[in-house]
């Protein structure tokens, strides 16, 4: 055999092994395609499943919601119902009262042999004057600062804050302000966290 035979068996087992190529990937190619058909197939059928499952499930969901909310209303109607029929019984049961006890009145005035006395008309007037008159009535109250102040005066071996804290109702930070403004006025006078008056 010579190179020209030689060349000629390369050149065929070339074409021959690129054909065979050729068609493997066109194989391939086709199976790929057949592959990526069925995927997509399936995914139509999930997301239709899916679909149907939601919308069942939203159904459901609503139907029960509708459920529940005429129990709700009916239950409230009940309830209406019973408030509105024990007001009626109350109103009923005060009307009987009323109507008792003014027949009972009436009939211990005629035991009695006595005429029932109206009392004199009671004056009625505003709340604000009402107030005025009664803050006129009160004798002035003394502020903070002098309530304080007569404290210290009444304890000459001097008071801490904290001391006055109980006794007067207030918190040991306010007491500690008014006890410095009264130093500061001259009112009394400090040694160490004791005040001492003057």
């Amino acid at each position: 055999m010579g190179i020209a035979d030689d060349t000629k068996k390369l050149r065929e087992d070339i074409v021959a092994s690129y054909d065979l190529r050729v068609k493997s990937i066109g194989e391939l190619t086709k199976d790929t395609q057949n592959m990526l058909k069925g995927f997509q197939g399936e995914q139509k059928d999930m997301a239709a499943e899916l679909r149907s499952t939601l919308e069942k499930g939203e159904a459901d969901r609503l139907k029960a919601s509708e459920s529940l909310k005429n129990e709700i209303q009916a239950e409230q109607e009940n309830r209406n119902k019973a408030v509105a029929d024990l007001l009626e019984e109350f109103k009923t049961e005060r009307e009987k009262m009323a109507a008792n006890w003014q027949a009972l009145t009436a009939t211990m005035v005629n035991k009695r042999g006595i005429k029932p006395r109206v009392e004199a008309e009671v004056k009625v007037r505003p709340v604000e004057e009402a107030i005025e008159e009664m803050k006129e009535e009160v004798a002035p109250k003394m502020d903070l600062d002098e309530k304080v102040l007569e404290f210290i005066n009444r304890n000459p071996e001097g008071v801490k804050v904290g001391d006055m804290e109980e006794p007067l109702g207030v918190t040991r930070m306010r007491l500690g302000q008014i006890a410095k403004r009264l130093l500061k006025k001259g009112d009394v006078r400090r040694e160490g966290n004791i005040y001492f008056p003057l």
